[in-house]
């Protein structure tokens, strides 16, 4: 595979530019390399070509740049997820469910951070995330992470299940044992079960602990893939 100047092979950027949603590669210091037509139509232009050299810190969703080289930052370490990102486009607000992750060279390095979104159109999943994010608001710049990879707890090397991830994600907006049990159709013992194994996962003697745990690296704004889901929406409707 033949790489061209840090860019991505013609090959795989031939592939990248037909896809059909918002596909981009750019260099380690968050600058684009190219992407196609839809990512240059965000930033108002009318070719693709003109998205080389654009930082995100100079084009319409700039407001959202700090939280966009983060995870460029992640995705250069490995950490790949789903999750659902706020865009500020030259045409208006939108929300994108987006991926992004490491493009190796042939030597095994990291080349360029690879993007992929697709525009989200569902109301429910969007009024999830409005939820989700009650405390911070959405449209201020912080994407939801939405997944079943663990991205969060990679940071820090600690895996839980799924069912641990949803017991604690309830946990987290303050649901009881008996509400989170009635929500996934299990026991409360079995709920009071999975939240023990998060503690002593986690190193925590009580749940006070774990939630202070889960504040600080950053939970709130985790979804476990599992969840999302018109369960999910009327669950954190209802008190």
């Amino acid at each position: 595979m033949q790489i061209c100047s840090g860019n991505l092979d013609i090959s795989v950027e031939s592939v990248f530019m037909q896809l059909p949603g918002y596909a981009y590669w750019r260099d380690l210091e968050n600058n684009f390399l190219g992407g196609n037509l839809m990512v240059a139509n965000l930033a108002g232009f009318k070719a693709a070509n003109k998205l080389e050299g654009l930082s995100d810190f100079n084009a319409p969703w700039c407001k959202f740049a700090t939280n966009y080289k983060q995870q460029d930052h992640d995705a250069y370490n490995g950490l790949v997820y789903k999750q659902l990102d706020p865009v500020m486009s030259a045409s208006g607000f939108k929300v994108l469910t987006s991926t992004k992750s490491p493009y190796y060279d042939k030597n095994g390095n990291v080349a360029a951070i690879i993007g992929f979104g697709v525009e989200l159109t569902c109301t429910e999943i969007i009024k999830i995330a409005y939820l989700i994010d009650s405390e911070t608001p959405f449209d201020q710049g912080k994407s939801i992470v939405v997944s079943n990879n663990n991205y969060i707890y990679a940071k820090y090397e600690k895996q839980l299940t799924q069912r641990e991830l949803e017991c604690i994600f309830y946990v987290l907006r303050g649901r009881t044992y008996k509400r989170i049990a009635k929500i996934l159709n299990i026991s409360p013992r079995t709920v009071e079960e999975y939240i023990n194994n998060i503690k002593s996962k986690l190193c925590c003697n009580t749940k006070d602990e774990l939630i202070e745990l889960a504040y600080k690296y950053d939970l709130t704004r985790f979804i476990p893939e599992s969840l999302v889901n018109n369960k999910l929406l009327a669950s954190l409707d209802q008190t």
